[in-house]
C-alpha cells in the first residue's frame, strides 16, 4: 500500500539502501541540531498559536493547537516554507489514508494521488531556493547529499517524513494534556520541578503509543514465543500491547511519570528506529505541553 501510495521510501527498504536514505537525514536530527538549530523556531510556533488563543480564553485543543502545531512544525523541519499548516495537515492524512487503503476506495486514492500532484508543486517551487540557500531542512540535506538523490526519491522520502511527522507530536502533545489534566498530583509534580516535564512526555507516549501498530514482512523464517512464522508472511507489530506489557511494567495501564524509567517501543526499535525522537521531544515535551500549562 505504502509503495502504491508514495513510492519507494527508506521505510521499505532494508541494508544499504536504507542507510544511503538515513544517513542524508540523521545529521539534521541529531540532538544536538534540534537543540542549536530548530528550539527557537518551535518556540516561535507555539508562542504564535498560544497567543491567539489567549485572547479568546478558550479553544479546541487539538483541532487549534495540536494540529496546526504539529504541521507548521513539520513544515519547518522540512523546508516547506511554501505550504501552510491546512496544506501540511490535508497531504499527511491524504498519505496516511492512501497507506491504508486496503479496502481499495477510489476515493482514498484520488485524494492521495491529488495531495502526490500538490506536493510535487510545491517541491518544484522550493527547490531553486534551497540549491541556491541550503539550510538546515530536511530537504536540503537531501538535495545537497552526496549520494545525488533524483527528484522522485527527495518526493517520496518527503511524502513518508510528512505522513509520520505530524499525526504523532499532533496526538501526544493532546494525550500529554489530557493526561495531566486529569492526574492532577503528577501535573502538580510536572509544575514544580521542570525536568519532569520530559518524564511527562515519555509516559504520555507509552501510555497512548500514538502509532499503536504498523505492518511488517519476514525476510526469513523465524519463531516467536513458539509460534513459527514462515519466510514472506505479513504480520502486524502491536506497539501499543507492548508498551503496556505487565511483565516489564508494574500497573501498564496507570499514566505515572514517577514510574521506573524503561524502555518503550513508542518510536519504534533497531534499524528504523524513528528519526524524529529528538524533533518530538523538544516540540512536545520541552515546549508545546510546558507552554499550554504556563
Amino acid at each position: 500500500m505504502m509503495n502504491r501510495a508514495i513510492g519507494t521510501t527508506m521505510l521499505r527498504l532494508d541494508g544499504a539502501a536504507h542507510s544511503r536514505i538515513r544517513s542524508a537525514l540523521e545529521p539534521g536530527l541529531r540532538q544536538g541540531t534540534i537543540k542549536e538549530y530548530w528550539k527557537s523556531a518551535f518556540r516561535e510556533v507555539v508562542d504564535e498559536l498560544l497567543d491567539g488563543l489567549q485572547v479568546r480564553g478558550e479553544a479546541d485543543l487539538l483541532a487549534e493547537f495540536a494540529s496546526p502545531c504539529a504541521a507548521a512544525f513539520l513544515g519547518r523541519l522540512l523546508g516547506l516554507r511554501n505550504a501552510t499548516p491546512e496544506d501540511l495537515r490535508r497531504w499527511s492524512q491524504a498519505i496516511i489514508d492512501g497507506c491504508g487503503n486496503y479496502g481499495n476506495d477510489p476515493l482514498i486514492w484520488k485524494r492521495c494521488g491529488d495531495a502526490s500532484q500538490e506536493i510535487d508543486r510545491a517541491l518544484a517551487e522550493v527547490a531553486p531556493y534551497l540549491a541556491r540557500n541550503p539550510d538546515g531542512s530536511l530537504i536540503s540535506a537531501l538535495q545537497h547529499s552526496p549520494a545525488a538523490f533524483t527528484p522522485e526519491e527527495i518526493k517520496s522520502n518527503v511524502m513518508v517524513l510528512m505522513g509520520g511527522g505530524l499525526n504523532e507530536p499532533r496526538d501526544a502533545i493532546a494525550a500529554g494534556t489530557f493526561a495531566l489534566l486529569t492526574h492532577p498530583e503528577q501535573r502538580a509534580m510536572v509544575e514544580a520541578d521542570p525536568q519532569r516535564w520530559m518524564h511527562a512526555f515519555e509516559e504520555t507516549v507509552r501510555w497512548v503509543s500514538p502509532v499503536g501498530t504498523y505492518p511488517r514482512q519476514t525476510t526469513s523464517a523465524t519463531e516467536l514465543s513458539g509460534v513459527p512464522i514462515e519466510e514472506g508472511a505479513r504480520i502486524g507489530i502491536i506497539v501499543a500491547s507492548g508498551n503496556r506489557d505487565e511483565r516489564l511494567f508494574d500497573d501498564p495501564d496507570a499514566f505515572n511519570i514517577g514510574r521506573a524509567r524503561k524502555p518503550n517501543l513508542a518510536f519504534g526499535g533497531g534499524a528504523h528506529y524513528c528519526m524524529g525522537v529528538w524533533a518530538s521531544r523538544m516540540l512536545v515535551g520541552e515546549i508545546a505541553l510546558r507552554e499550554i500549562f504556563r
